[in-house]
């Protein structure tokens, strides 16, 4: 079953992950965009519909390879984030003292470490993000009469 790594098969890994995490996160874009009205089916609604075009993809060469991994980490993102929020009303937290029920808040969602991307986590404590500094070269004298 597991081979030794050549270039070649390391390259195709490569790209099929990039294009996963990359069709993941465009995912993430897409449900943001999708009309309202679909309420809690948009990201099943993405799944079925990515699961549908990477199966629909001819992925005998790079590219096309590429892009059905885009469309299965779009299928996996989504379906993910929609199986956490079926769980979540479903399954009361856990006290999270014990190995166990921290691994079974992290797999439900109640662990925000856990529920919140890494990239969102950033993305709050951006230097871009931080209220703009405000400068007094002499805070304490007044100019007047000039």
């Amino acid at each position: 079953m597991l081979k030794t790594p050549s270039t070649k098969s390391v390259t195709s890994a490569a790209v099929q992950i990039g294009s996963g995490v990359a069709g993941a996160k465009l995912s993430d874009g897409v449900v943001a965009i999708l009309p309202d009205s679909l309420g809690k089916m948009k990201k099943p609604a993405l799944a079925i519909v990515a699961l549908i075009a990477a199966a629909s993809v001819n992925a005998s060469t790079t590219g096309g390879q590429a892009v059905q991994a885009a469309f299965v980490g779009m299928a996996v993102k989504q379906g993910a984030d929609a199986v956490s929020e079926a769980l979540v009303p479903m399954i009361a937290p856990k006290n999270g003292s014990k190995t166990v029920n921290q691994f079974i808040n992290a797999v439900v969602g109640h662990n925000a470490s856990a529920t919140v991307a890494a990239s969102e986590r950033f993305a709050l404590n951006a230097p871009w993000n931080a209220p703009e500094p405000t400068f007094e070269l002499m805070p304490n004298v007044e100019f007047s009469g000039l």
